[in-house]
């Protein structure tokens, strides 16, 4: 039996594709046969409204977690989708951004990790869809994760963002897990426009070096802009469910990052 990956996307940027990214590693990895969870921490609550489509869920949400509603726990603010095999925690929308304001009391930044222990026996995988900045929200993702994968497009507001969350991960490291550190992070280079060749071959380049030198991971293969990804995820799909040939080569990318992903690092 797989021990649980647990997965956290993030960048301090927002626009860069995180979502689509977190919902194509999740239908990847139900593809492969694997049990999946995903958690919408973004009180925008992206990922749920394409997966689920337009309803809102009846029951609990992640808000429920935050706000420590008496008798919840994330098992039963878990939802199933119409994929077997994939299930998702909503956000709760306006109601999470409400709860982590007012979150207090004893390691607010540990609330998402010690919720975890509901449903980690139940999942092969559990990816945490980030919302923007460096919110406590991100920090209790960071914290209650096993890997992190910031996603990127190569331009430069973007890629100062996954150098800020870079920095985020080294402070959560140092005050609140010192005893089992974050490995560094992967990256993926996301929306990488063939049409804008120079401008993000420059910053992909830059990002790469970047990367090396700071001890992190860029996935060899850049996603590409393409319209019938942004579909498909607008669409709540995997890429495996498309009929499009060209759909091929990213799905296989993404599966190849999700081995990478839920492998032991030396």
């Amino acid at each position: 039996m797989l021990m649980t990956t647990v997965i956290a996307i993030a960048n301090h940027k927002g626009g860069v594709g995180k979502t689509t990214s977190a919902l194509m590693l999740a239908h990847a990895a139900v593809a492969d046969g694997r049990r999946v969870l995903v958690i919408d921490h973004d009180a925008q609550g992206g990922v749920a409204l394409r997966i689920l489509g337009d309803r809102d869920p009846d029951g609990h949400t992640l808000a429920d977690i935050y706000a420590r509603t008496p008798g919840v726990t994330l098992d039963r603010a878990t939802h199933t989708t119409r994929r077997d095999g994939l299930d998702i925690v909503p956000s709760g929308r306006g109601a999470l951004a409400a709860a982590l304001q007012s979150l207090g009391g004893v390691a607010p930044g540990k609330v998402l990790h010690k919720a975890l222990d509901a449903v980690r026996d139940d999942y092969d995988l559990i990816v945490i869809d980030c919302d923007r900045g460096l919110s406590l929200g991100t920090i209790n993702a960071l914290y209650a994760a096993d890997r992190v994968l910031l996603v990127t497009e190569p331009e430069n507001d973007s890629f100062n963002g996954i150098s800020d969350t870079g920095e985020l991960v080294d402070e959560i490291n140092e005050d609140l897990r010192p005893t089992r550190p974050l490995p560094d992070p992967d990256i993926l280079i996301n929306l990488r426009d063939t049409t804008r060749t120079a401008t993000h071959g420059r910053v992909a380049t830059e990002i790469r070096e970047w990367a090396d030198a700071s001890g992190y991971r860029v996935h060899p293969h850049d996603i590409p802009r393409r319209a019938f990804i942004a579909e498909a995820a607008a669409n709540g799909q995997g890429l495996d469910e498309l009929k499009e040939i060209a759909a091929v080569t990213v799905r296989d990318s993404f599966h190849e990052l999700l081995t990478t992903l839920t492998a032991e690092r030396n």
